[in-house]
């Protein structure tokens, strides 16, 4: 699964070194969805990480997953 940003979000992404792992609508009420995200540099791959997120009626929580990876 990939999050598809504008041009302009993905530089915003870069700039902050922050990536959207999930929007709503991908998981369903009262369900766990195992991601990874998989980050590169020039098309080498630099990092993996695995997370675990669930959807209730209203929000998105993380259940596991560091939120603050370090290459």
């Amino acid at each position: 699964m990939t999050i598809l940003l504008s041009p302009s979000g993905l530089e915003m992404a870069q700039q902050l070194g922050q990536y959207p792992l999930v929007t709503d609508g991908v998981v369903d009420i009262n369900q766990e969805l195992q991601l990874q995200f998989k980050g590169s540099i020039n098309g080498q791959e630099v990092i993996v990480s695995n997370y675990t997120v669930c959807a209730d009626c209203c929000h998105m929580d993380l259940v596991s997953g560091d939120l603050q990876l370090v290459l």
